[in-house]
C-alpha cells in the first residue's frame, strides 16, 4: 500500500481510529428485532474521527498527516485511496496484520441516530500510538484514547516539552471517562472537546457553562460542543456561546470530527477563542448537509465566505 511522503513536515498530525460508515438516513424511525425498514437513502463514506478531522483539515488547506490502521482486506484498501484523493498524507497508516478494517453501520432519523460498529483494525489504534516516534508538526489532533493512559500521558509530556500543541475528542466511551486515569490525560492536552454529553459525564455538571468551567480548571483550552446549539468555550476566564450557521441538516454523523477541523484550523492561526468556535460551528453544521461527516463539508472558499458573515 504505497503512500507519497510530502517534502514539507506537516502542520498537524491526526491520530485515531478510521471506519467504512455505512449510512441510512432520514428514516422515519430505526429497525427493531424481527422489523425490516427499507430506503433509498444510503452512502458508504470515509468515517471515524480521525478520517474525518484530517479531511476537514485538508480541505481547510492545512496540511495533514494521518497515523491509524486499515485492514489488509479489499475495504482497507478502499478507504485508503478514498483518503488518498483528498490529499492526506497517508505514510502513518498501517495495514493491521491480522484485523479487518472497521466498518460502523448508522441508522440516522430526523431527530437522532444510532450505530452499529465493527471496530476490526480501529480497536488497536492505541498500540499504534504508544508505539509512536513522533515526528515534527505544530498540533498533534488524538481522535480518540484508550486505556492503559501511562503510554499516552508520555507521549502528551513530549509534545508539550517540544512545544507542539495538542487536541483531544474521544468521542462516545463512557468507561474512558470512568477511568481515573483519564484525568491525567486532560490535564496535559491543550485543547479537550468533548459533546455535551460527555462534557457532563466527565464533570458532573449538566449546565455546559459550568461543566466548561469546570473543564478550565484541568486545560488551557476547553470546549464544549452543543450539537443545534453550536458551542461554548472559555474566553477570559468567561464562558462564551457561539450559535451555529442555519443549514438544512440531512444527518449528524461526524459533526463533531467536522467541528473538531474547524476550529483546529482557528487555533493554529491565533485566532480569539470565539471566532475559533465559529469556525467550528460553520464545519459542523455544513456537514450535516449530506450524510456522512465529509460529503458536505464546506470548500475552503464556503467556510471563509461564512467565517466573515458570522464576524459581522
Amino acid at each position: 500500500m504505497p503512500a507519497k511522503r510530502r517534502a514539507a513536515h506537516p502542520e498537524v498530525i491526526v491520530a485515531g481510529s478510521v471506519y467504512w460508515d455505512l449510512i441510512f438516513f432520514n428514516l422515519n424511525q430505526p429497525p427493531t428485532l424481527g422489523e425490516e425498514v427499507r430506503t433509498d437513502r444510503f452512502t458508504m463514506t470515509p468515517g471515524g474521527g480521525g478520517s474525518i478531522t484530517a479531511i476537514g483539515l485538508a480541505r481547510l488547506g492545512v496540511r495533514t498527516q494521518l497515523r491509524t490502521y486499515v485492514g489488509r482486506d479489499r475495504l482497507g484498501q478502499l478507504l485508503f485511496d478514498a483518503m488518498q484523493r483528498e490529499g492526506l498524507d497517508l505514510s502513518g497508516v498501517k495495514r493491521h496484520p491480522t484485523l479487518g478494517t472497521a466498518v460502523s453501520v448508522a441508522f440516522s432519523t430526523t431527530g437522532d441516530r444510532g450505530f452499529l460498529t465493527y471496530k476490526g483494525s480501529a480497536a488497536e489504534t492505541g498500540e499504534l500510538l504508544r508505539g509512536w516516534r513522533w515526528s515534527a508538526a505544530r498540533h498533534v489532533h488524538f481522535a480518540g484514547m484508550r486505556p492503559p493512559f501511562a503510554p499516552h500521558v508520555s507521549l502528551l509530556e513530549k509534545l508539550r516539552h517540544a512545544r507542539i500543541t495538542t487536541s483531544l475528542d474521544i468521542g462516545w466511551n463512557p468507561e474512558v471517562y470512568a477511568d481515573p486515569g483519564f484525568r491525567e490525560i486532560v490535564k496535559r492536552v491543550t485543547i479537550f472537546m468533548p459533546s455535551q454529553r460527555d462534557a457532563q459525564w466527565f464533570t458532573q455538571r449538566s449546565d455546559p457553562r459550568e461543566a466548561v468551567d469546570a473543564l478550565g480548571t484541568l486545560v488551557p483550552v476547553p470546549v464544549v460542543k452543543l450539537g443545534p446549539g453550536g458551542a461554548v468555550g472559555l474566553a477570559q476566564g468567561r464562558p462564551v456561546a457561539v450559535p451555529p450557521p442555519q443549514v438544512q441538516m440531512v444527518d449528524t454523523t461526524g459533526a463533531g470530527d467536522a467541528f473538531n477541523a474547524g476550529f483546529i484550523w482557528a487555533f493554529l492561526r491565533g485566532e480569539p477563542v470565539a471566532r475559533c468556535l465559529a469556525a467550528g460551528n460553520i464545519c459542523g453544521a455544513f456537514s450535516t448537509r449530506a450524510a456522512g461527516g465529509t460529503q458536505a463539508f464546506p470548500t475552503l472558499r464556503e467556510f471563509r465566505t461564512a467565517l466573515r458573515e458570522a464576524s459581522r
